[in-house]
């Protein structure tokens, strides 16, 4: 889980760096070129994706050209790199400043095989301190809701279902 984690960070992050750090250089280019646009997002589902044959081969053509052409059709490219400058201005950076803001809402974690981002339930358990659920899942990566709906969605209800309702 670390190596995979390390390996993304050292050779796959580069895109959050640069849409963290300068989202309006990048955002421009995303709202003038569609094969631009299509190669940097195209190399996002190759990447993140569970693409075993035997879990559903990833993210189908038909859905990533779908999902490029709702960027392109709005033109949401440069606002959806700006998130990343602002989340930046937020997010913890390190395990210590993460585990001095817990999180104390219920929690529920499903963890897909391929998502490049694996946070090891152990870890997870230092900020998160009511972690009602945890999920390894044997399928999926980091579009869930394009290559395994109904198993995210079960996994969305499982999560809801034993919460006591407040009314």
């Amino acid at each position: 889980m670390l190596d995979r984690r390390d390996l993304h960070l050292s050779d796959g992050y580069g895109f959050g760096m640069l849409m963290g750090t300068r989202p309006q250089t990048l955002g421009y280019s995303l709202l003038d070129s569609p094969s631009g646009l299509a190669a940097w997002l195209g190399e996002k589902f190759a990447a993140y994706a569970d693409d075993r044959p035997e879990c559903g081969g990833g993210v189908s053509l038909a859905e990533q050209v779908d999902n490029i052409a709702l960027y392109w059709l709005t033109g949401t490219g440069a606002s959806s790199a700006r998130w990343y400058w602002e989340a930046m201005r937020w997010v913890p950076r390190s395990a210590e400043e993460e585990n001095a803001r817990p999180v104390t809402v219920p929690t529920a974690v499903s963890l897909f095989p391929a998502d490049p981002w694996p946070t090891a339930r152990r870890r997870a358990e230092r900020r998160y301190r009511n972690l009602h659920r945890w999920t390894e899942l044997d399928r999926g990566g980091h579009f869930p809701g394009l290559e395994q709906p109904d198993l995210l969605v079960s996994e969305i209800r499982e999560a809801f279902r034993d919460l006591p309702v407040n009314g």
